[in-house]
């Protein structure tokens, strides 16, 4: 097991058996509006499509291959969201940061704590010097939401990912230690 992660108003543990029930309401919650984004997060995702998800993530955890953090709220132990560390190349310390917040959770900050908290752990835990954000070029709240963090625009991506099957151009931000806004909600 690694370590939980802290923001003042969010605790990130990592995606484990307890939260499958909480996890997969959030994600039938947020399918509509989340699932533009996120290919897997649609109305037919299944209960047991979502445990055979974590289960692989408790796997890959354990291996050190990547981390999934869930992150509660501190006052409602909320599902607020989730942050996923992957392609971790540890020779070159890099990796990707991932995460999408639960629907009725929006525009309420919480994506700037997770991103955050999930950086400072790529950075400190995993002494990584660099963290890669992935946006597709239409979702300007997470355009918008990598630059608040400190994320530097690094350039457009053809054909990065897929939307209903269809290629589309993403722009990449790198996270930095020193341009991360460590000042955002973590603690």
């Amino acid at each position: 097991m690694f370590k939980q992660l802290n923001t003042k108003r969010l605790t990130g543990v990592p995606l484990n058996l307890s939260l499958v029930d909480q996890r997969l309401s959030a994600i039938q919650q947020s399918a509509p509006l989340v699932g533009k984004w996120l290919y897997w997060c649609n109305p037919n995702y299944s209960a047991a499509t979502n445990k055979e998800w974590v289960e692989f993530c408790i796997a890959q955890q354990q291996l050190k291959t990547e981390f999934n953090f869930a992150f509660i709220g501190k006052k409602n132990q909320e599902y607020i969201g989730e942050a996923r560390i992957s392609g971790i190349n540890f020779p070159h310390g890099f990796a990707n940061l991932s995460y999408w917040v639960n629907a009725s959770h929006l525009k309420q900050g919480y994506a700037s704590e997770i991103i955050t908290a999930a950086a400072q752990f790529c950075f400190e835990e995993l002494n990584l010097i660099r963290v890669e954000i992935v946006v597709d070029i239409d979702n300007h709240a997470s355009i918008k939401t990598a630059k608040k963090v400190g994320g530097q625009f690094e350039g457009r991506l053809r054909h990065r990912s897929r939307t209903s099957g269809q290629p589309r151009d993403s722009y990449m931000f790198g996270l930095f230690p020193d341009t991360l806004h460590a000042e955002i909600e973590a603690v």
